[in-house]
């Protein structure tokens, strides 16, 4: 059963395929800090229509995540956000303090929901780090990218070129 935010979600992709030419494989969702979240929500409840997501910092909050097919995961955290704490924790949002779980644990659902197996490749380079997992089903992928100097904020392009990084992901995972 879909929540209301999320039927109103469905209503809009489908107002917009009847009004534009949108290719049904590369329906992508992103979003910072409370969007990020809502992006994982997207996918846990409408995978269906999602090929893939790319969560900044934020956090897997939908419990239980129950999606009927795979989505690829792209997911940034910097690992200095006091507001979502990479290891989990009280932080806090404009809603208030709450205790969030690790992005670890968001990550390692999503390994599962996606049932990717083997070991995940790790990539060091300065002061980013880069978790891949890409044995998954369906040709999906989880990623995610760590920052040791990084907080709750979208990466200046100084740091590294995000945007651009999400793009080249969600262009190279559409759905199968």
């Amino acid at each position: 059963k879909l929540g209301t935010v999320t039927m109103n979600v469905k209503e809009i992709v489908q107002e917009l395929k009847k009004t534009y030419n949108i290719d049904s494989s590369r329906i992508f969702a992103t979003g910072l800090a409370s969007g990020a979240m809502f992006s994982y929500r997207l996918a846990c409840e409408m995978s269906d229509t999602f090929a893939a997501i790319a969560p900044l910092a934020g956090v897997l909050l939908t419990d239980p995540c129950q999606p009927i097919q795979p989505v690829s995961l792209f997911h940034i955290h910097g690992l200095r956000d006091n507001a979502v704490p990479f290891a989990g924790g009280m932080g806090g949002l404009a809603t208030g303090k709450i205790e969030f779980p690790s992005v670890d644990k968001s990550i390692a659902t999503w390994v599962e929901l996606d049932g990717c197996n083997g070991s995940p490749t790790i990539e060091k380079k300065d002061l980013l780090t880069h978790t891949i997992y890409s044995s998954c089903r369906a040709g999906t992928a989880v990623e995610l990218y760590t920052h040791d100097a990084l907080g709750n904020s979208w990466p200046s392009i100084y740091v590294f070129p995000a945007a651009q990084m999400i793009w080249d992901f969600f262009n190279s995972h559409p759905k199968q």
